[in-house]
């Protein structure tokens, strides 16, 4: 039997040190051709499908949902079906790894473990260490121990399936992960801050709340609550090798007075109206403060907001809760230029900037939305006029050749603006 090609795992990320089989497309003594897609494999960054360059048979060197090391004997094609003995596999082992040294303690781990040893071809020296990270890729070099880290992947976290809709953490994630880890060393989290413009809401909110008048905190706990529903990722938590999706949006609202820190939880706070929202709030800071709370009122939070905005606070960075995934940071108002700043800080083992990013987007024009209209003379431009049900711009609604927007009046004599769509569903 002739070896007509060797295929190596690529080094197509320069961070890479290991790629997962997530598909192979083959089996031991099939017949492809030039060009067949043998396997694909998952790098940090994409995955790669590796095809064949000559026409034989297949010979594995590997299995699907197994962590290769780059450079390793993944696939030989062979001119025929001939089985190989061992003089041959330990002949052609000694031709691509003619120049690699191994210790004594690292050829027994190889043999006690069934290493193949073109794992190491592309090494010149292998050590035991070498060897154990083979085994164990969350080896601590410190101690040659096999460490337990908190980013390992193990499925012996205990779901409560009452809690969570559970699903798997994606190969692409826990890749991920891993590179993250090795740079951070600690907790991946990323940061995004967004300035919110107060200049047009200031009367909205003085008119819309009865206890915390000129604060922007029920708001923003009302916008968020309703957000949540959208964003599902950022009303989760990591749990290992998935992502626990809560099934209710209890929003964690962060206080320290006088009695230490504690997260007060609105329970199902979406189903909340304004209004509802300012006295539930209320009624847990009353609580708090006389010293009644219940364990209730401080547990099973998802989502938490911390508001340092009555301590002249103009960036922060809070820490994420146990169990979540992301909190969202309030700044003090910037009364010169009429902003403040929401800090939002996430997991990026569970999402990503790009996500977590709309969110503060939408959640910045949701709160700007707030505006008083007055009767005036001046003309108001079409991208400054929105919905204010769905925030949908008149500008928007002419390229979608949409019949305009109608005025009304609230109950507080607010003039406001709501599409045809939105005035339909009413």
């Amino acid at each position: 039997m002739k070896v007509l090609e060797d295929i190596y795992v690529p080094k197509e990320g320069v961070s890479d040190e290991f790629v997962t089989v997530v598909k192979l497309y083959v089996k031991d003594g099939d017949k492809v051709k030039k060009g067949d897609v043998l396997a694909d494999l998952e790098t940090s960054k994409t995955v790669v499908s590796i095809e064949s360059q000559s026409e034989g048979y297949v010979k594995l060197f590997c299995k699907e949902g197994e962590d290769i090391k780059i450079n390793s004997l993944i696939v030989q094609i062979v001119d025929s079906l001939e089985t190989q003995t061992k003089q041959n596999i330990d002949n052609k082992i000694s031709d691509k790894e003619v120049s690699t040294l191994f210790s004594k303690k690292a050829l027994k781990l190889i043999e006690e473990n069934k290493i193949p040893k073109e794992k190491f071809a592309s090494e010149d020296f292998v050590n035991e260490y070498d060897v154990l990270k083979i085994i164990n890729p969350n080896i601590d070099k410190e101690d040659n121990k096999i460490a337990t880290k908190k980013e390992s992947f193990t499925n012996n976290i205990k779901v409560d399936e009452q809690i969570f809709d559970v699903e798997p953490l994606s190969n692409y994630k826990k890749r991920e992960i891993e590179y993250l880890s090795d740079i951070q060393k600690g907790d991946l989290n990323s940061v995004l801050n967004i300035a919110v413009s107060t200049e047009n809401i200031d009367k909205t909110v003085k008119d819309s709340f009865e206890i915390f008048e000129g604060s922007y905190l029920p708001l923003i706990v009302y916008e968020v609550s309703r957000l949540l529903k959208k964003y599902k990722i950022l009303n989760s938590c990591f749990l290992g090798d998935k992502i626990g999706y809560y099934k209710h949006i209890n929003l964690g609202i962060a206080i320290d007075m006088d009695d230490g820190l504690k997260v007060l939880t609105l329970k199902d706070s979406d189903t909340l109206d304004m209004k509802s929202t300012e006295k539930k709030l209320y009624e847990l800071i009353e609580k708090y403060l006389d010293k009644k709370l219940e364990i209730d009122d401080i547990t099973g939070s998802t989502f938490t907001i911390t508001d340092l905005s009555s301590y002249g606070v103009d960036f922060f960075t809070p820490l994420i809760n146990a169990k979540q995934s992301a909190i969202l940071g309030v700044s003090k108002v910037d009364e010169k230029l009429d902003r403040f700043y929401l800090t939002l800080v996430f997991d990026h083992r569970v999402t990503e900037g790009k996500t977590a990013g709309n969110f503060l987007q939408e959640l910045k024009d949701r709160i700007e939305s707030y505006y008083v209209q007055t009767n005036t003379s001046e003309q108001i431009a079409d991208k400054d006029i929105k919905c204010y049900k769905c925030y949908k711009t008149l500008e928007e609604d002419k390229e979608l050749d949409g019949p305009g927007f109608v005025k009304i009046v609230d109950h507080k004599g607010n003039e406001k603006y709501i599409c045809q769509v939105c005035l339909r569903g009413l």
